[in-house]
């Protein structure tokens, strides 16, 4: 069964060290964030996990300096027009591996949305598909502002942005991250 909830499903919050593992999570909550990891250092690992729920962001990493996320086996579906997909901030290194999906359904926010302080956020996100509501072309479905360089998001499979085939004029990518789908470099 799902956990919803009216906060945040998941909640890290504070840590100083340590590793936390959390793992076959079914998240509906409906508070800001689904899984909300802020203000903490540590290794946190994510395991099957499913996630529908958030009003803000599905998922939502801040404030991790000399941290590491990993996400194995990762399906994000918003049901909230308002969320964005995946987001994080100054989140130091975040990685998602495996099988992943990750599906939006607003018009206005991001799939993925990576913000912050200048390279404070290494990337390694890697999903077998990438599906958001924004408009196609307006650059809105992956927003890359502030990410440290060598990062890469590796859609290997299907990305749609409005109903057509995402190309990199639906990447905004003000980063050294590199975006690249089913093989082929599409931003920078």
């Amino acid at each position: 069964y799902a956990l919803s909830d009216s906060g945040n499903g998941i909640l890290i919050q504070g840590t100083t060290g340590g590793t936390v593992n959390v793992s076959g999570a079914d998240l509906a909550s409906k508070g800001t964030q689904a899984i909300l990891v802020n203000n903490s250092v540590g290794t946190f690992n994510f395991t099957d996990m499913n996630v529908t729920g958030g009003k803000s962001n599905a998922i939502l990493l801040t404030d991790l300096t000399g941290s590491t996320t990993q996400f194995t086996n990762l399906n994000i579906a918003t049901t909230n027009a308002n969320a964005a997909g995946f987001a994080a901030s100054n989140a130091a290194s975040v990685s998602v591996l495996n099988a992943n999906s990750l599906s939006t359904v607003s018009t206005t926010e991001p799939a993925i949305n990576v913000f912050g302080p200048l390279g404070t956020t290494t990337l390694n996100l890697n999903f077998n598909s990438v599906t958001s509501a924004v408009t196609n072309g307006s650059g809105n479905a992956i927003i890359l502002e502030e990410t440290g360089a060598g990062g890469t998001i590796a859609i290997n499979g299907a990305f749609v942005v409005g109903g057509k085939t995402g190309t990199g004029a639906d990447v905004t990518n003000a980063s050294g991250a590199t975006v690249s789908v089913n093989g082929v470099q599409i931003s920078p």
